[in-house]
C-alpha cells in the first residue's frame, strides 16, 4: 500500500486539481469562517446540491407503501488517479410523520443519511497508484461523462486508493492466468461445478466486479476482497513486488446469493 506521505500528497493533488463546473456554486474558507450562520447554511446547501444529478423517480406502477428512502447520485467526476472515475450515492432515510400511517401519500421526513462510493476505469490501470495519483494527466469530469448510462461498470469501494489497487491486482491475476503463468490460486466451488479453477476465474468478466474491500494482512502485504458476480475473490499481494510475482494468495469462493423483491 502507498505510504502516508504518498496518500497525503495525492489528497492534496485532488484538492487542487478539481475545478468547479461552469455555473457551479462555490464558497471559500474565509466566507465560512466569517459569514452569518444562516447565510453559510444556504451557501453550503447550494454547493453540496450542485453535486447531485437530476434523477427521474417516476414509475408506471403506483406504489403501495410510504416512502422509506431515496437514493441520490452525484454527477460523474474525475479522480486524482489517471483513468479512474467516480460517483457517490447518498441514501436518505425517511420516516412517516405519523408512525401509524401507511400508504404512498403518507408525509415523511428525513431521519438519516448513508453513503457509498462507486468507481470505474476509462481504461485499465497500468501504473502503481502512487504514480498514477501524482500524475498531472488525471481523468477529467468531461472524460468521465462518457461512462454516463454505464453504471453496471462501476463497483463500490471505500476509497480511491483501494478501488485502484484492488482492481489492478484483479487484472494482474487474470493476465497471469491467461498467459499460463504460475499463480497460487485455489477455489471452493459447488460440488457440481467440475470446471478448472483457472477457467472459472477467466470466465468472469473483468467489469463484473461489484465491490472491493480491504481485508486483514500481515506486515508487508495487502489484502483485497472482491465480490464478482456470485463469487468472492480474496487476493493477498506483496507490497515489495510487482506483477504476477507479487501475488501471494488468490482464493475464489462460490457464494449463495439471496435476492428478495422489495414491495414499493
Amino acid at each position: 500500500m502507498a505510504g502516508i506521505l504518498v496518500r497525503a500528497a495525492a489528497a492534496a493533488f485532488v484538492g487542487l486539481a478539481v475545478a468547479p463546473a461552469a455555473g457551479q456554486h462555490t464558497i471559500t474558507k474565509t466566507e465560512v469562517r466569517t459569514a452569518p450562520p444562516l447565510k453559510t447554511h444556504q451557501r453550503l446547501r447550494d454547493v453540496v446540491w450542485d453535486m447531485f444529478q437530476v434523477q427521474d423517480f417516476r414509475r408506471k406502477k403506483r406504489p403501495v407503501n410510504a416512502l422509506s428512502d431515496v437514493w441520490l447520485d452525484t454527477n460523474l467526476r474525475g479522480t486524482g488517479a489517471r483513468g479512474l472515475c467516480r460517483y457517490d450515492s447518498v441514501r436518505v432515510e425517511l420516516a412517516p410523520d405519523d408512525p401509524d400511517a401507511r400508504g404512498p401519500d403518507t408525509p415523511v421526513h428525513a431521519i438519516g443519511l448513508a453513503m457509498s462510493h462507486h468507481f470505474a476505469f476509462l481504461k485499465p490501470p497500468a501504473k502503481a497508484y502512487s504514480e498514477a495519483a501524482l500524475s498531472p494527466a488525471r481523468a477529467s469530469d468531461t472524460d468521465c461523462l462518457s461512462l454516463k448510462g454505464q453504471y453496471g461498470r462501476f463497483f463500490q469501494a471505500e476509497s480511491e486508493e483501494l478501488a485502484y489497487n484492488g482492481y489492478r491486482e484483479w487484472l494482474t491475476l487474470r493476465s497471469a492466468l491467461a498467459g499460463r503463468q504460475p499463480a497460487p490460486l485455489e477455489c471452493e466451488l459447488f460440488p457440481d461445478d467440475k470446471r478448472r479453477c483457472e477457467d472459472v476465474v477467466l470466465k468472469l468478466d473483468a467489469d463484473d466486479v461489484g465491490s472491493i474491500e480491504a481485508c486483514e494482512a500481515t506486515s508487508g502485504e495487502s489484502c483485497y476482497r472482491l465480490w464478482i458476480d456470485e463469487f468472492r475473490l480474496t487476493l493477498v499481494v506483496s507490497d515489495s513486488a510487482s506483477g504476477a510475482a507479487a501475488i501471494r494468495k488468490a482464493k475464489l469462493e462460490a457464494m449463495i446469493v439471496m435476492r428478495h423483491e422489495r414491495i414499493d
